[in-house]
This record gives structure tokens, C-alpha cells and sequence, in this order.
């Protein structure tokens, strides 16, 4: 943990929210929002500075979809996969994205700057197809929108 930009982070994100095991959920968001995942030095860190042990935080990482051990993409874009996207449209919107970017569902494209992904339910079914990209819903998609 020695790299100036963790080091800020640490004082300026961190800081705030204070090393409480009770806080880990809003610690871990913090650390993915800013990195595009969890980097295995500050599961370290998490270690020596609160109660947890490094298992317990990566069992907490490992059950929660939307983190993750790797880089995800600078854009992140999680297509909704629920059977009313499916009805709606889904596969011709995941092939799109798929084209468009050059890579397919659960790669990151080479420049780290999009990563596509699928996740069961985001609660827009009722406006699918849909997707979170950057953790904003974009809704009614279509092969060209």
C-alpha cells in the first residue's frame, strides 16, 4: 500500500467512512467505484486495519455479484438477463453490445475501458431490456439504441 494514489484514496474516501467492520459493504463499494474492482492490497489492508480476517472479506466480495477480484472495465455494463428481457428482446441487445464492442458477454475489451457482463434481475423487468452501466439503468433497449 505504498502507491501515492492508494494513500489518498485511504485518506480521502476511505477516511470518512471509518474502518468499521459494520461499514464493509460501503468500504468495499468505495474501493470498487474508484479501481473497477477490489485489489487484493487492500483486502490486506481491510485485514491489519479492522476486525475482519482477509477470508471473511473475500467470502463478503465472492457473494456479492457486483464486486469483483478483477478489473470489470473503466465502463462496466451489466445487461439484465431476466425472462422478461428475454421476451422483450435481450439476445438481439446482448449481440449488439457484443459487436459494437468487440468482445463477448464476460470479457473487458484489451484498453481495460468497457467490460460486459450479465446479472439475473437489476428490478427493471418491467422496462427490459435494460442494463446498468456504470451502475445508472438504461432502459427499452434495442439492437441500435
Amino acid at each position: 500500500m505504498k502507491s501515492i494514489r492508494d494513500e489518498i484514496f485511504i485518506r480521502e474516501k476511505l477516511g470518512p467512512i471509518r474502518l468499521y467492520t459494520s461499514n464493509l459493504l460501503k468500504i468495499l463499494w468505495a474501493i470498487q467505484d474508484e479501481y473497477r474492482y477490489i485489489p487484493n492490497r487492500f483486502i490486506h489492508y481491510l485485514d491489519e486495519h479492522t476486525e475482519l480476517t482477509a477470508e471473511a472479506i473475500n467470502a463478503v466480495i465472492s457473494f456479492y455479484h457486483f464486486f469483483s477480484l478483477e478489473h470489470r472495465g473503466d465502463n462496466t455494463i451489466y445487461l439484465d438477463t431476466s425472462a422478461t428481457a428475454e421476451m422483450a428482446g435481450y439476445r438481439e441487445v446482448r449481440a449488439a453490445f457484443e459487436k459494437t464492442l468487440g468482445i463477448k458477454v464476460g470479457e473487458v475489451t484489451e484498453d481495460m475501458q468497457f467490460g460486459l457482463f450479465e446479472t439475473s434481475c437489476m428490478g427493471l423487468s418491467d422496462q427490459g431490456p435494460a442494463a446498468l452501466i456504470n451502475h445508472y439503468p438504461v432502459t427499452h433497449l434495442t439492437p441500435k439504441k
